[in-house]
């Protein structure tokens, strides 16, 4: 079940699953990919985001969002400043940032994964190079 957060967000965009796009993207309110994604997806900073990543969906990039929902697969950093959801059959590649995790039996991850969104965090990608996620909110000088 959706939290409250979650389902207050208005979805207004859908990647279905014969699309491919290539780039980054950036959205505000609720996306849900269905398709296929290689570049990075970040949510709009200053509004609620959520990125549902569907069962047939696949990701190549890194991704950050304040709420993401895992149930396809993700090749890339994955960094949620509230809530990071990986379903049953999801395949996660790549490191985590989080705030709340839930992972469901039978989920695949591969990464390390790391409490604290919210935080500048540099992590090593796959190729052993250092990635700096951070949050959407504001740095304070």
């Amino acid at each position: 079940m959706m939290s409250n957060a979650i389902s207050k967000v208005d979805f207004q965009c859908l990647i279905s699953e014969q699309t491919l796009f290539k780039g980054d993207l950036l959205f505000s309110g609720g996306v849900q990919i269905n398709g296929e994604i290689q570049g990075s997806i970040k949510g709009q900073p200053g509004s609620p985001t959520v990125l549902i990543i569907g069962p047939k969906a696949r990701v190549a990039g890194d991704v950050l969002a304040d709420n993401v929902i895992i149930t396809g697969t993700v090749e890339g950093n994955v960094q949620a400043n509230n809530l990071l959801k990986v379903d049953a059959h999801a395949h996660l590649i790549g490191n985590v940032i989080y705030h709340h995790i839930e992972i469901t039996a039978g989920a695949v991850v591969h990464g390390q994964l790391l409490p604290g969104a919210g935080q500048v965090t540099n992590i090593k990608s796959k190729q052993d190079k250092s990635i700096g996620l951070q949050t959407t909110r504001e740095q304070q000088p």
